[in-house]
């Protein structure tokens, strides 16, 4: 490549696969920090410029999906699983879609979204963070069409405190042949740790891939429950949409809220991602799970 082209990288997240392994960092390893999405895309950009021998990588775009099966209500798990991505996603800047479905297809839909991507020529090499054999479609689609693929997976093993009991973490073979390139990030991570040098892709700052302060203490959220006056704020209003998504103050459990579900004091077209909002925690009837009513806006939002 001439020294003036960029280089444009996508980056493609499994996940469960992240939260996975960010809670394995936190709470099995000497590390006890959550991994930071920043941290990684600047090991992904130095690994792919030094692979390819390109001297201007950028990430151009970054996706992060987790598609669960939410039967009656999010169980525990569940909701500790998606508050850790919500808090790794502030870190930089990823598309983070939750998919609800009666059964777990994040392949399906991060192979989507990829394949959708190189087929419209949006990033010239792909990032893929994942271990599941169901990706090898997509690593070979990418090699067909002439399109690098570096795959990043988490390879561990660890003791549960509570029966002792092995726990091992590894990629699928057949996933990790049919990428272009490779990172085991825990081999990599042990091996700069261990004095032996920097590392060929992480480098010998491996400080910045884990979080620090509040996103690195992550913990499972309560469960807040239908009857209680709450606050939060407007996270998410769909285009062309009458209704949106809060975020808790107290709580990391995302809220659903409809325009039949506002006081009569509040205008739909009155609301505004980032407004603050005070409300009922009411039983959806369509899927019984918590939602938005008697919606009013809180504190005034600061106009310029």
């Amino acid at each position: 490549m001439r020294r003036n082209d960029i280089l444009r990288l996508g980056v493609f997240y499994d996940g469960e696969y992240l939260a996975e392994a960010s809670g394995f960092y936190r709470h099995h390893h000497d590390r006890k920090s959550h991994i930071s999405p920043v941290g990684l895309h600047r090991s992904f950009e130095r690994w792919a410029a030094d692979t390819l021998s390109a001297f201007n990588v950028r990430i151009t775009e970054s996706t992060l999906i987790l598609a669960r099966a939410y039967e009656e209500r999010p169980t525990y798990e569940e909701l500790f699983t998606q508050s850790i991505l919500e808090r790794l996603q502030l870190q930089a800047q990823i598309r983070h879609l939750i998919f609800e479905t009666g059964t777990s297809q994040t392949d399906f839909e991060l192979s989507f979204e990829a394949h959708a991507g190189i087929l419209a020529g949006r990033f010239d090499a792909m990032v893929l963070v994942a271990k599941s054999e169901t990706y090898v479609p997509l690593a070979r689609r990418a090699a067909a069409c002439g399109m690098p693929v570096f795959l990043v997976h988490f390879d561990y093993e660890y003791e549960q405190e509570e029966d002792g009991e092995l726990v091992s973490e590894a990629a699928s073979p057949a996933l990790i042949r049919a990428a272009t390139f490779t990172m085991n990030f825990h081999s990599e991570l042990e091996e700069a740790q261990q004095g032996n040098g920097p590392s060929r892709v992480l480098g010998d700052h491996i400080d910045h891939l884990f979080a620090t302060g509040e996103a690195a203490e992550v913990r499972p959220p309560d469960h807040p429950s239908a009857g209680q006056l709450v606050e939060g704020y407007i996270k998410a209003l769909p285009a062309g949409r009458r209704y949106g998504f809060i975020a808790l103050r107290e709580w990391d459990y995302p809220v659903f809220f409809h325009e039949r579900m506002l006081d009569p004091s509040t205008s739909f077209e009155d609301l505004r991602v980032g407004d603050e909002v005070v409300f009922v925690l009411v039983q959806n009837p369509n899927d019984n799970r918590l939602a938005a009513g008697s919606l009013r806006l809180g504190a005034p939002r600061a106009r310029p």
